[in-house]
Order: C-alpha cells, then structure tokens, then sequence
C-alpha cells in the first residue's frame, strides 16, 4: 500500500507561527460573530490564544488552507497590497496575472508564492513596494494615505 501523498495546502504545523500556541480549526462565526458574509470561508485555522493572539487563516470545505496564516498587521498588509494591485489592473498598466509575474520575478519565488495570500511578514513590504513602482512607472496618481489606511477591527473598536 502506498503512501498518501500529503496536500501542500494543508497545515505543516500545529504551532502559531506568532506566538507558539497550538492553532485549531474553528467555524467562521467563531471569528466574526455573526456578520460572516455570503460566499466568504466557512472555516479557519486559529491561534488558540485568539483574540490576544489574532493569528488565522481561510480554509475550504476540506480544511486546506488557502494561503499562510497572517495576524493582524499581515493580514492589513495584504489588503494593502491587494488595494494597489487593484489600482493598477483599473488603470489598465496590466493584468493581474502579469502583476503576479513581475512580484515572482522580482522576489525571485515561484508564481505561486507571488500570490498576495503566500505573502509573510518578511516579504510583504517588498510587494508593497514593487507594487508602488509599478505605478510611479507608470505616472499613476494615488493617495497612499487612502490606499494605506487602517480598517477598525473588532479590537480597535473596543479599544475607543
């Protein structure tokens, strides 16, 4: 009998890359509530120390994870990034695939881990900034500050 060759999706570690606890998979409401919308994960690896440790992940319907697990600030940066990808695809400076190419080869990693979900927090300010040359290249008018701003998380609103 052969050996079941393991899906490279699924989690390598039981460990939160942030804090060293155990992460475990736990449904969407147990991270948003009940505002979870239509369309969006089901399920999610979890820090166990979540919300002192805000470490997740997506997963699909058969738990692989649908990128690295990201705390907080990661996670922003991502949105961040994924803002200026966007700018550039509506300026019509190329398309997202082409986008996507040009971060590989400039990090020097596969395409696959030049998707902004691959990203990690020793990378993703070097997409950011691929990601504004492309548009400073391209004489492409933007606010950073709007395209850089803070969204309110749970946690920031408890904070107030």
């Amino acid at each position: 009998m052969g050996r079941r060759k393991r899906n490279r999706n699924r989690p390598k570690s039981e460990i939160c890359p942030y804090c060293g606890s155990k992460m475990i998979f736990r449904p969407a409401e147990y991270l948003f509530m009940d505002s979870v919308s239509p369309g969006s994960s089901k399920n999610y690896y979890v820090c166990s120390h979540y919300p002192d440790c805000d470490a997740y992940m997506a997963c699909d319907d058969k738990f692989e994870l649908k990128g690295r697990v990201a705390n907080g600030w990661l996670r922003h940066q991502r949105l961040v990034a994924h803002r200026y990808i966007d700018l550039i695809t509506a300026n019509r400076i190329m398309q997202k695939s082409a986008v996507y190419m040009v971060i590989a080869t400039k990090l020097g990693v596969s395409l696959r881990n030049a998707h902004i979900r691959f990203s990690n927090d020793g990378n993703i300010e070097k997409i950011i900034a691929i990601l504004r040359e492309i548009l400073d290249n391209n004489n492409v008018g933007y606010d950073r500050n709007k395209i850089e701003r803070p969204l309110y998380t749970r946690k920031n609103l408890q904070e107030d």
